[in-house]
């Protein structure tokens, strides 16, 4: 999950391929799938944190159709993957450890792909802000985000 950029700026739609200092190589060479997953499967996916800060993560899928194009948001809104234990899609960063955090996931079933994008989404929640009901506190407001990316394949 792009390990050289730790972490990688999310100002770009939401891009994993964009990488400012590489732009002079095809994306498509940046674009090596990693594992191959059969349709609806539970996978594990581990995450290393190396500075916590509580929140929560959640993880989508993006199905491509070549690996010239890149995933974007709407893409990935499309594909929430939750979790196998049935709590939902977010998982809780209740504590600031850094660790390895594994977490199951429940694959599409309705989903193959040659290429397909697994993003994982960090939305921290630590820095102080205003709360939607106007009070203020650790966790509201804008809160640092990072994400990361590992291209798949989905098959029968």
């Amino acid at each position: 999950m792009n390990f050289p950029d730790n972490p990688i700026t999310v100002i770009h739609d939401a891009s994993c391929h964009y990488v400012p200092h590489l732009l002079l190589f095809r994306m498509e060479s940046l674009r090596i799938i990693q594992i191959s997953y059969k349709t609806g499967s539970v996978i594990d996916v581990t995450v290393k944190l190396t500075a916590a800060h509580l929140g929560w993560f959640e993880f989508n899928l993006c199905p491509l159709e070549t690996n010239k194009e890149l995933e974007t948001d709407k893409c990935f809104d499309m594909y929430p993957l939750p979790r196998a234990d049935g709590k939902g899609y977010k998982y809780s960063i209740a504590i600031n450890v850094a660790k390895d955090y594994t977490i199951s996931l429940v694959l599409p079933k309705n989903v193959t792909c040659k290429q397909c994008v697994l993003r994982w989404h960090y939305h921290t929640g630590n820095t102080w802000g205003t709360c939607e009901d106007g009070t203020q506190r650790v966790g509201c407001g804008p809160q640092e985000t990072f994400r990361s990316c590992a291209d798949i394949t989905i098959t029968n």
